[in-house]
Formats: structure tokens, sequence, C-alpha cells
């Protein structure tokens, strides 16, 4: 069912003193005839986290709600949404500036006929996105989150995170993976032995949380997963030794399974601190969830036409998914942001 609300500005003079005294129409009434808040939030919200394209937006409210709205209309509305985001998207990204942990991740993005890398930091209150030129190091400075950062940042092992001045958590999933494909390459039971000490400490660190508790005994830690580590690790170490001799371009590589196994020996307390600090995350999936829709996006429509495009489905998609994790309904946040309001002042930081 159409609603149609209609305003009117008198005008009287008024007869003792001639002064002529005119009605004031509400800030968002702009043109003679215009579509109202609601319907641009629908619009807005069905283009990006129901990744409906223009067109069909088009059809469904010709079709479904006997509204006759153009495509160039549409287009504008979403247009029109993403400035009205924007002030609380710069909200989002100096409230994940301040975190004390957030999770980093990044994934290829089709624009045009090129690469872009769509970069997200987020916690579970907040997520910010941008879509950069880089994956790497420059992406992440572009990004503007990392160079600012001074928290615990949780990303996979991706070289570039090192460069910032941070305390870096490993995501252990990862990890997991590839102990996994180690142990069903080679049949090297360290892997898979690690695997589960890894997962044992994750599901014992549940169990204590459910207790009430908020740290492993001295004991457990250095008995049962510290020590067991170390000798685990000596056991791949072993089994795994450097090549040795030169290779047909000069050093000889080491092979997977030794480089995780470095991997694990270098940066033993990024990867173990979950176990240690029952607030650190083991891992990275928060991050990973906040940029699913990129992918899902790209599947139905293939790719972005314009850079522009990128990055105002990123705003947008940081407001929602925002939205969301504070609990406020993506269609009347969406709305509020049209009538002019800034969210997320307030709120959670932890």
């Amino acid at each position: 069912m159409t609603t149609v609300e209609k305003h009117q500005a008198i005008k009287r003079t008024c007869p003792l003193s001639s002064e002529t005294i005119r009605g004031h129409l509400p800030l968002t009434v702009k043109s003679t005839i215009q579509y109202g808040p609601e319907t641009t939030a629908l619009v807005s919200v069905l283009n990006t986290l129901g990744a409906v394209s223009i067109d069909r937006i088009h059809d469904i409210l010709h079709g479904a709600c006997n509204l006759p709205i153009s495509t160039g209309t549409v287009y504008n509305m979403v247009k029109r949404a993403v400035s009205s985001v924007a002030p609380s998207v710069e909200v989002i990204k100096e409230k994940v500036k301040a975190l004390p942990l957030a999770h980093f991740d990044e994934t290829g993005v089709r624009v045009d006929k090129g690469l872009r890398w769509a970069h997200v930091a987020c916690n579970r209150d907040y997520a910010y996105i941008s879509v950069e030129k880089k994956r790497g190091y420059d992406g992440m400075v572009a990004s503007g989150i990392l160079p600012c950062f001074r928290g615990i940042a949780v990303h996979d092992f991706w070289r570039p995170y090192e460069r910032f001045d941070v305390n870096h958590v490993y995501c252990n999933a990862h990890l997991i993976r590839e102990l996994r494909a180690i142990h069903e390459n080679t049949g090297q039971e360290w892997a898979s032995d690690l695997r589960k000490l890894l997962v044992w400490a994750q599901h014992k660190k549940k169990e204590f949380i459910a207790a009430g508790k908020d740290r492993f005994s001295p004991y457990c830690c250095r008995y049962r997963i510290d020590k067991p580590f170390d000798d685990l690790l000596a056991s791949g170490l072993a089994q795994n030794p450097l090549p040795t001799g030169k290779g047909a371009r000069g050093r000889p590589k080491k092979g997977k399974a030794r480089n995780l196994l470095e991997r694990f020996r270098d940066h033993k307390e990024e990867i173990l601190l979950y176990a240690r600090d029952f607030a650190i995350p083991f891992d990275n999936n928060e991050a990973e969830r906040n940029i699913r829709n990129f992918k899902a996006k790209l599947k139905i429509s293939g790719c972005f036409r314009t850079s522009e495009g990128a990055n105002d489905y990123a705003k947008i998609m940081s407001f929602l998914i925002t939205a969301k994790k504070n609990s406020i309904n993506i269609f009347e946040a969406m709305s509020m942001a049209l009538d002019g309001q800034i969210l997320f002042l307030d709120g959670a930081t932890e």
C-alpha cells in the first residue's frame, strides 16, 4: 500500500499589522513531489545488504508496491543514502581507531576490468570497510586505521601487518587449516597433534569461562600447553631439517612444513596469547564475517562498474553492519541517517 503525505505552507496577512506570515515546510521536503526517506532506506538496503541490482529494484517496487520509480531515481536514492551515512561512517572509523582490540582482513574485489581490495577493521560493536588499490602495506595505510591503531590487531599471517607498531595476534583457524593440510599431505603426526592441542586449549578456555574463571592456572599453562607445544615443535623440526646445498637458483626452498614450523617457533607468544588471556579471540572470524558480503555481491553482479560504486557500497555496508552489531534495526537506522541524524556517537568501545 502506498501512502501519500501532503504538506502545505499557508500564507496569511495579519489584518492589524498587515504583516505577511508564512508557514514552513519540513526540512526534508525539497521539491514539489518526492519520495520519502522510508522508500530511500528500502532502496539502499536492497541494493547493498540485499545485493539486488538497480534494474531489479525498479521491477520490485513497480510490481509489488505500485511505485513507478525509474532506474535513475533508484540510483540517485542510493547516492543520497551514501551521503547521509557518511558522517556516521566517519564516527565508526574514529571508534575503530581507538579500540583496544580489532580484527583485520582484506579480500579481492573486481572493479571494472581491474582488481581492488576491500579492507575491514572491526570488533563486535563496529565495522569499518574501505576499498583500496593495494592489498598490502600501501592499501592498509590508505584505509586509515592501522597507522593510528595502538591496540591488539588480530589477523592472519600476512607479512605487511607486521610493519605496524601494534600488538599482533594470529588467527588460529588459518593455522589449523595449514596443519591439517601438512598432515594429510605428509602423514607427519606432529601436525595433527599440534592442531588437536590448539583446539583442546580453546575448548578448555570455553569451559573455564562458563565456570566463571578468567585464566588457566600456571601449572596448566606450563605443563598442558607450553610443554606439549614445544615438544611437538621439536619433533616437527627434527623431521623437517633445513635443506643443504644449493638449488638451481640459489638457496633451496625449505618447504611448507618447515616454514610453518618456524612460524610457530618464532611467533609462539602471538599464537598462544588466546590461551594466556581469555579476552583474546581464538580466530579472526569476526573480520571474515564482516567482509563476506562483498563476495556475495560479486557472485550476483560479477563486478563493480566503477571505483566510486565500490566505495559507496563499502560505506553503506560499514553503516548497516555496525547498526546490526548495536541491535539497531537496519531499516530504522538508514531512515534516521536520511533524516540527518549521526549515529554511533555514543556506544561501547570495548
